[in-house]
């Protein structure tokens, strides 16, 4: 039975990906428990099992489960291999927000193959972070880009903009530069989404801008030096 799941999921799970454009990569088998040894100890969730478990990496060189990458008149988003922090691959993400029609340009990430993830250990703790640069020549004030939760029952987070109190100096240029949101800011209990079982990231993106963002991931935040 769990091979017959096992090539139902990589069928459905091909058709999915090939969507957004990326390589194609094994499906899980079965469920997180089945297959990450860092899930349970003894019924008990080992202390560093976000940091090992794939849950952690939103975007690091490839796509995973998105929606929102099809190229249209108000966006041009793609995988770059030319301009990367590190890695093999960057988003190059290319946006007008001013043309008629494009009223909400937005992309969804569904990491963890498509399984739903557990927050709830870290929602106070960690945070959203990523690396992000404009394209050579340009300068902005702010990344105009606004980030927010899904769980599985479709009730999102507090939407979050990503401006210049998550990230050190003004504005952003052709330098790399890290961008660190705690998860704390997106309220996710007050906001009645369940940590237990969020599904997604939602960015959405506001005026116009061309930047590159790599490195896109969960990360524990550090506590600051007195």
């Amino acid at each position: 039975m769990r091979k017959i799941a096992f090539i139902s999921s990589l069928i459905a799970g091909l058709y999915m990906m090939t969507s957004c454009g990326v390589q194609m990569l094994p499906m899980a088998l079965d469920t997180a428990e089945d297959n990450d040894p860092y899930y349970k100890i003894n019924d008990t969730k080992n202390s560093d099992y976000v940091e090992l478990f794939t849950a952690s990496s939103i975007f690091l060189d490839d796509l995973p489960g998105c929606w929102g990458f099809e190229k249209d008149a108000c966006r041009d988003f793609m995988v770059d291999s030319k301009i990367v922090y590190k890695g093999m691959g960057s988003l190059h993400l290319k946006w007008d927000k001013s043309k008629k029609g494009c009223d909400w340009i937005g992309v969804g990430f569904m990491w963890n193959n498509w399984q739903t993830v557990d927050m709830s250990d870290i929602i106070d703790t960690w945070a959203l972070e990523f690396w992000v640069r404009t394209a050579d020549g340009d300068e902005i004030g702010s990344v105009p880009i606004n980030f927010a939760f899904l769980d599985n029952n479709n009730k999102t987070t507090s939407t979050i903009a990503c401006g210049s109190r998550f990230y050190e100096g003004f504005g952003v240029n052709p330098t790399w530069k890290r961008v660190q949101i705690p998860l704390s800011y997106f309220r996710f209990v007050d906001s009645g989404v369940n940590p237990v079982e969020v599904n997604q990231l939602i960015m959405s993106f506001e005026g116009t801008a061309e930047i590159y963002l790599d490195e896109m991931k969960l990360v524990e935040l550090q506590p600051k030096e007195e």
